[in-house]
Parts: C-alpha cells; sequence; structure tokens
C-alpha cells in the first residue's frame, strides 16, 4: 500500500475578465492545490490443483483534492463549475432543486411575476430575497471519485480458462448537460425520455421531481435536477478460452493452440440515467470537468479468434 501527498503551486489557468477589457480572459498563475490519497493491491491465489484454479488481483485508489490558495482568495466561477478554496477542483456550483412548486400559492411574487407557476422547478433560495439570482447558486458536488480501481479474476478448469476484469468508481457526480434537450419536458422539439414524458408534473400532488411540460427559461437554469450519481462498476472485459490437447496439436504440427471469444464493455451497473457515467469525466478541463454532453458511449463489442504457437 502506498500513500501520497501532492502539493502544485503556481496552478496555470484561463482566468475570465471582465468584458470591458475587451478579452475574456488572461492565462496566470491562480493558486496552489494539494492532493492526498493511498493506492492498494493485492494479488490472492485462491484455489490452486492439478484441474482447477482461481486467482485474483485487486487494486483500489483513493484521491482527496483541495485548492488551497487562489489568487485574491476569491473563489472563480467558471461555467457550471466553481474555483473555490478548501473545495475540490472544478467543483459542481449551480443552483440547488428543492422540489417542485405544488400550487401557485407556494411561488414567490417576484418569481410568479417572471411567469413561474406551479409545476416548476422549486430552486433553493440561498439568500431568502424571494428570488432567483447567481447569488442562490452553491457548490452541489464534486466531478473527482472518493474511490476508484479494478478487479481480476482468473479461472482455469482443465483446458478451458476464464478471465472476468472489472472496473469501478464510486462518489463522483455526473452533469448530465447533454440531458438538458431531452429532459427539458417541452422547452424545445427535441425528443423526450419516456420515463420523463410519463411521470412529469400534471397537478398538485402528482410530481416532486420532473417539472411540467411547459416552455419554459426557469426549469432549463444549471442545477442539480440533471446532476446525478456517476458510481459504476463495470465489466470491463470477459474473455473464455479453450486450449487444444497435446495430441490434437501434434497432429497439425503446432506446438500450442487456444481459441477464444472476448467482450469489451459487456455491461455497466449504475444508477446514471445518461448512456455512460465514464465516458463523462474530463481531468483536463475544469471547465467541463464531470459533465456528459451525451457522448458516444464505449461500444460493447466481441471479438472471437485464436492463438498459435509453432
Amino acid at each position: 500500500m502506498d500513500y501520497f501527498i501532492k502539493n502544485t503551486k503556481d496552478l496555470l489557468y484561463d482566468r475570465p475578465l471582465h468584458t470591458t477589457t475587451g478579452f475574456s480572459s488572461i492565462t496566470q498563475n491562480i493558486g496552489s492545490m494539494r492532493n492526498t490519497g493511498f493506492e492498494f493491491n493485492v494479488e490472492s491465489h485462491n484455489i490452486m490443483n492439478d484441474r482447477f484454479s482461481w486467482d485474483t488481483q485487486f487494486n483500489i485508489s483513493t484521491i482527496k483534492n483541495k485548492l488551497t490558495s487562489l489568487i485574491d482568495e476569491k473563489p472563480i466561477p467558471v461555467g457550471n463549475h466553481v474555483l473555490q478554496v478548501g473545495q475540490p477542483i472544478g467543483s459542481f456550483y449551480m443552483y440547488k432543486m428543492d422540489g417542485i412548486y405544488q400550487d401557485n400559492q407556494e411561488v414567490p411574487e417576484k418569481l410568479y411575476a417572471k411567469g413561474v407557476r406551479a409545476g416548476d422547478i422549486k430552486y433553493a433560495d440561498k439568500d431568502n430575497d424571494g428570488d432567483l439570482t447567481p447569488a442562490d447558486k452553491e457548490i452541489v458536488g464534486k466531478p473527482l471519485p472518493d474511490f476508484f480501481g479494478g478487479l481480476t479474476n482468473r479461472f482455469r478448469y482443465g483446458n478451458f480458462d476464464l478471465t472476468i476484469f472489472n472496473t469501478f468508481s464510486v462518489g463522483n457526480d455526473v452533469y448530465a448537460t447533454g440531458m438538458g434537450g431531452i429532459d427539458a419536458v417541452g422547452h424545445n422539439n427535441y425528443g423526450m425520455r419516456k420515463d420523463i414524458a410519463a411521470n412529469r408534473w400534471t397537478g398538485p400532488g402528482t410530481n416532486n421531481s420532473i417539472p411540467r411540460a411547459m416552455i419554459s427559461t426557469h426549469n432549463t437554469q444549471a442545477s442539480t435536477y440533471l446532476l446525478h450519481d456517476g458510481s459504476y462498476f463495470k465489466f470491463k472485459d470477459v474473455t473464455l478460452g479453450y486450449t487444444l490437447p497435446s495430441n490434437l496439436t501434434q497432429k497439425l504440427n503446432i506446438s500450442n493452440m487456444r481459441v477464444y471469444l472476448s467482450a469489451q464493455n459487456l455491461w455497466t451497473i449504475s444508477s446514471y440515467p445518461g448512456y455512460d457515467p465514464e465516458v463523462s469525466y474530463s481531468v483536463n478541463n475544469s471547465k467541463t470537468m464531470g459533465e456528459d454532453a451525451m457522448t458516444v458511449p464505449q461500444l460493447r463489442t466481441f471479438v472471437c479468434g485464436f492463438n498459435l504457437t509453432f
């Protein structure tokens, strides 16, 4: 097991500038950050005999990231994220959904004047001013997982062999920005997911998590409505092989022959409603870190082949 602490200073970043400068941003050293965590690896030979064997390899890593200093010590909002001292880099910064307005009497006067009605999303009013403003945004999640790793099991029975490789990630959030179109419930002419259309709010008490069908920019604000748990457990690779008996390979004038069938990205266990929680993860851009723009998921592929040794 290894434990690590890494301090990084003079972070380069495109810091946003006011429009009056004539420039959108400037690249400069904005601060420092710290990464801490551990890496653990273990290998075991669970069963070993002439007919059957079972080996396991397991690895798990954790990483805790936080910004330790920023220029002027002021938070820097970046898209749907924020850079803030004491918080993980790229933390999600948006409105927090607090249910659905069930009747018009619940709607604050200022929002009612803007067209908000029963069936629209209720956002947490952080500053208690009865309105929806950028001051109501807050840190609501993080794109980095609490821990991640892999698991490999290898089985052999006679001439057959089976290898199952799994990967997992736990504790990261994914903002399904690409699903904003199909989950907007009537805001545009995109298609709509069946469960969203069937379970949307249609009257008091019918739903407290999916808004009404209505053309309204109020319901399309960046919020926890589209923020989901991105944890997953994947069957990344499953391979079944068979090695021909030596008496048969000798007749074929070869020393060894193995045929196999392999499947990649066979199955993903996750509560994430999008295509693939893994492809949404970007470690290189804190502006889109952990955002899923409905990227094409990793393809499920099947391969059949053989290995020959002469």
